[in-house]
């Protein structure tokens, strides 16, 4: 240390954190993590602060990093305190309704989409979703039924009843 310049290896602690996040990455897929396609936007401005333009915001590899370590986080301090028997706030997605995942099935099927994937609709796991997912991403109306299909899951909730995450297929899962 040098006056306020903090002298650290940077460039071996980020190389590490980017193979760490690869790995998390791939563990959460395998665990049936469902990948929704989320375009946000960003708003550009004038120098009075007028609204001049809108474009897609491109998430980079470093925002991905740091998501991948807030979700492992997460879902540690949720594990923990669920293991201790703490009183906590959990962050739960459950199961989507049975009838609203027939439903956008029948409806890919009414555009010509036809899933020939098999789905138990009465116990579907997010894996299933997400095969379901990677299926559409070879139609041309992907990004249209990626929205109707991520309308058809149920909204996360804030619940003291630990229920898992179904589209990060977490079985315990916070925001702390």
């Amino acid at each position: 240390v040098s006056g306020d310049v903090i002298k650290v290896p940077c460039d071996k602690i980020l190389n590490n954190m980017h193979t760490l996040s690869k790995i998390i990455r791939s563990m959460k897929k395998r665990r049936g993590e469902i990948d929704f396609e989320s375009n946000e936007i960003k708003f550009e401005f004038d120098e009075n602060k007028f609204p001049i333009d809108v474009k897609l915001r491109v998430q980079r590899e470093a925002e991905e990093l740091i998501e991948d370590f807030m979700i492992a986080a997460n879902e540690s301090v949720a594990s923990e305190m669920f293991d201790a028997g703490f009183p906590y706030v959990y962050r739960v997605h459950d199961m989507p309704s049975p009838l609203k995942i027939q439903n956008f099935i029948n409806y890919i099927s009414l555009l010509g989409v036809q899933h020939k994937g098999k789905i138990d609709f009465e116990n579907i796991s997010s894996m299933d979703v997400q095969k379901l997912n990677d299926f559409l991403k070879d139609t041309e109306k992907y990004s249209i039924f990626n929205k109707k299909l991520l309308r058809s899951m149920q909204k996360a909730v804030y619940s003291p009843e630990n229920r898992g995450h179904f589209g990060i297929a977490s079985p315990c899962y916070s925001h702390f």
